[in-house]
């Protein structure tokens, strides 16, 4: 019971993990026009994006790391806070007009938080894997 609860978790982590990546960007692409910033600016906020689909990939082919229902429950809530704070970035009614109708404000005070959930879930990760292949060779 307990594998077919990591393994729905699992993929529903995968897809808010595309979902959470999809909001931010297209915030971040908005802000950046907004502020009429280049591209390297806003890099930094990608880099543990990338980093994490690096890892979600590796786990997925490799089949380690998925076998932890605390990670992959609190992976699960940590892109669902992400997709909440793009949702109230975007449909937020209590603001000063903005050209783009969307509250780029908020979104730059979370970037901070959204950075240390990513960075956290990215070494959650990579003890995990580190854990499995160490158990696997002494198997």
């Amino acid at each position: 019971m307990i594998n077919l609860i990591n393994k729905i978790l699992f993929y529903t982590k995968v897809v808010l993990f595309l979902v959470a990546f999809s909001f931010v960007l297209y915030i971040t692409l908005i802000k950046m026009d907004y502020s009429s910033s280049n591209l390297l600016v806003v890099l930094p906020m990608f880099i543990p994006f990338f980093l994490l689909l690096i890892l979600i990939v590796f786990g997925f082919f490799l089949n380690v790391g998925n076998n932890n229902f605390l990670y992959n429950l609190s992976s699960c809530l940590a892109f669902l806070s992400m997709i909440i704070i793009s949702i109230r970035t975007i449909f937020d009614q209590n603001i000063i007009p903005y050209p783009f109708k969307m509250n780029i404000n908020f979104f730059t005070f979370q970037e901070v938080r959204i950075k240390i959930l990513l960075y956290l879930i990215l070494i959650g990760d990579i003890c995990l894997i580190y854990q499995d292949k160490k158990v696997k060779i002494h198997s």
